[in-house]
């Protein structure tokens, strides 16, 4: 478990409207996987599961839309920026979405 986790009170995400995001804090899910509740990988898989559906919405929404190779410019760009700031935790974003 990452200690840094401990004592923050921001949701796994901001901008995700999940609900282990909307109504539980990083410390309270530390907490959780720390003392091998099984409330949190509960929490964590529900928050994935948000993501996917997020990122799976999003790409068929493009698609339809006609602008599919933008949009996975704009990802990898994301995706890039993401990997590049995996050594700094305090630059790092919560999410590539």
């Amino acid at each position: 478990m990452d200690a840094c986790y401990k004592d923050d009170l921001s949701p796994i995400s901001d901008s995700c409207n999940c609900l282990a995001c909307q109504h539980h804090t990083r410390a309270y899910i530390h907490h959780l996987l720390t003392t091998n509740e099984l409330l949190g990988p509960i929490l964590l898989t529900m928050h994935n599961l948000r993501c996917y559906e997020v990122f799976f919405r999003d790409i068929i929404m493009s698609i339809e839309e006609g602008r599919f190779k933008s949009y996975k410019a704009a990802l990898s760009a994301r995706a890039l920026d993401f990997h590049n700031s995996r050594d700094s935790p305090k630059k790092r974003k919560t999410s590539l979405l």
